[in-house]
């Protein structure tokens, strides 16, 4: 199964498979030997800005969004199509 990682943009969130871990349990999970599958992560919304318009928008529609990128010489790159998650859950939805 492959592994879910989830990071936000301001550093502070980071998720592995929908649970908050953190940056040194993170990055130890993240594949780095030459045979792994470069790790696909999603760059999401913060998680820790409570009040903001962006919680607020995500209550009201059920969903957030995130960006798949892939690491490549310490540079995040675009991985693919937007990633949709349940606001309530966090599970994966497409």
């Amino acid at each position: 199964m492959q592994q879910d990682f989830r990071f936000c943009f301001q550093g502070c969130c980071r998720l592995l498979n929908g649970n908050a871990v953190s940056r040194d349990q993170y990055e130890a999970s993240i594949p780095k030997t030459f045979l792994a599958a470069p790790a696909v992560e999603a760059l999401i919304p913060c998680r820790n800005n409570p009040g903001d318009l962006q919680a607020a928008v995500e209550r009201y529609v059920g969903f957030y969004l995130g960006s798949p990128m892939k690491r490549a010489c310490g540079l995040f790159l675009p991985a693919g199509q937007t990633i949709v998650f349940d606001g309530r859950t966090g599970a994966r939805l497409r």
